[in-house]
């Protein structure tokens, strides 16, 4: 199955890219997607604490199940002013 993966602020700063699609070979969730992008669990796990995640625009859990053709955010803390 096929994922659309978005990357915001420091996510994106830390992949170097806002958009990236990978294949999945099996149902997997939210959490598992995004630890897989990572070879230093260490890092994942610091980021994982803080980002919020949406599928199709809609925020879901770290334990929601992603779909083929499903585009998944990952959204960490953001401020302005």
């Amino acid at each position: 199955m096929r994922v659309k993966l978005l990357f915001f602020a420091t996510i994106r700063d830390y992949f170097r890219t806002g958009e990236r699609e990978v294949t999945i070979n099996l149902p997997k969730t939210v959490r598992e997607i995004f630890m897989s992008l990572f070879e230093d669990k260490t890092t994942a796990q610091q980021f994982l604490s803080s980002v919020r995640f949406a599928i199709n625009c809609a925020y879901v859990s770290h334990e929601t199940p992603v779909k083929d053709g499903d585009e998944l955010a990952v959204i960490p803390p953001v401020s302005g002013g």
